[in-house]
């Protein structure tokens, strides 16, 4: 990020409307940790679950926060050790790193791309469910398009599933306090608190994951990114799942 960008996000951080919508966020922080006992947030590295991990962090110390990783992972992002390293160095949040690796583990050596994508997540609702967990941060936006979208119009910025669900979700709060940021606020609070988030954010990737998605590599050309970035991990993953190739630009 360039020195005036970086001088627009701070100026921006003065403004009345971006310190109106944080004490929002914080707000529904307060209201939806008053519904839970056991929440955690989602953490993915990215720049929204950062801010969000730092408005719970602040509201609750020494909160759960995890952080689902593939086999893939450190291929997509090199960079994501330091990351943790600073969250676990500069924080109270209890990160924990949860692998759950359908790409690379013994046993899947011969799975498609289509089957590892589908197992990957049911490995990781059984994980949450195995861990009593009664709520849930995720750092969703409004002004994101599509399910993100509908999901706020259904739910609105915290929710509790109903008890008589068939799946692990059954109970539990969802949380969304970013639901109003925008991009800019997001930014804004990043580089007022010095919280680092992924070089390929930072280079300039609106969205990204950290793992291999249908939609990331469709819509925000994950691959094509990882191609220019990181050429050996493009390599590798392309050699794992051939039928990939055809994403990487």
């Amino acid at each position: 990020m360039d020195d005036v960008t970086r001088t627009g996000y701070l100026a921006h951080a003065m403004l009345p409307i971006y310190k109106r919508r944080i004490e929002q966020a914080r707000e529904w922080t307060r209201e939806a940790l008053e519904l839970c006992q056991n929440p955690y947030v989602a953490f993915s590295g990215g720049k929204d679950s950062a801010v969000m991990l730092h408005i719970v962090a602040t509201e609750r110390p020494g909160v759960d926060a995890q952080i689902l990783m593939g086999g893939e992972t450190r291929l997509l992002h090199p960079d994501i050790d330091d990351v943790l390293k600073w969250w676990k160095s500069n924080t109270s949040v209890n990160l924990i790193e949860v692998l759950v690796d359908t790409v690379f583990a013994d046993g899947w050596e011969d799975a498609t791309f289509e089957e590892s994508y589908s197992q990957f997540y049911d490995g990781w609702n059984k994980y949450l469910h195995d861990k009593g967990h009664d709520g849930v941060f995720i750092g969703l936006r409004k002004s994101e398009a599509g399910n993100r979208r509908r999901l706020f119009r259904r739910f609105g910025a915290i929710h509790r599933y109903s008890e008589n669900r068939k799946d692990a979700r059954a109970g539990i709060v969802l949380a969304c306090p970013l639901s109003n940021l925008t991009t800019a606020d997001v930014w804004a609070y990043l580089i007022r608190h010095d919280i680092p988030t992924f070089d390929a954010y930072v280079d300039g990737d609106e969205r990204t994951k950290t793992r291999l998605g249908w939609r990331a590599m469709n819509e925000f050309g994950q691959l094509a990114d990882l191609r220019t970035r990181n050429p050996r991990g493009f390599n590798e993953i392309v050699a794992r799942f051939p039928e990939l190739r055809r994403f990487g630009g």
